[in-house]
């Protein structure tokens, strides 16, 4: 959901992308509706593992999922991760 609201109204400025550590199999039928009802159609996306990602380097990297940053991540993005899984709360 954050890759297409991201898309939708961030293009201009960022290159959005989204993976998980442990990825769902397929989209959740009410994400797909609840997407849709903002005019935001993800029909044709499908869940992506970090692998998927490939060498790619990023800016910023957001993690929600609380599992620790693999030790191959780059600095600078580690240190994003960690200071956001620090302040963040569930």
């Amino acid at each position: 959901m954050a890759e297409a609201f991201a898309r939708a109204y961030g293009s201009d400025v960022i290159i959005p992308a989204s993976a998980g550590f442990t990825p769902a199999s397929r989209l959740a039928p009410d994400t797909i509706r609840a997407m849709a009802a903002k005019n935001l159609d993800l029909e044709n996306h499908f869940p992506k593992g970090i692998q998927h990602l490939g060498q790619a380097h990023f800016d910023v990297v957001i993690n929600m999922s609380r599992i620790p940053i693999p030790a191959n991540s780059n600095k600078m993005a580690k240190t994003a991760l960690e200071s956001i899984s620090a302040a963040s709360t569930f």
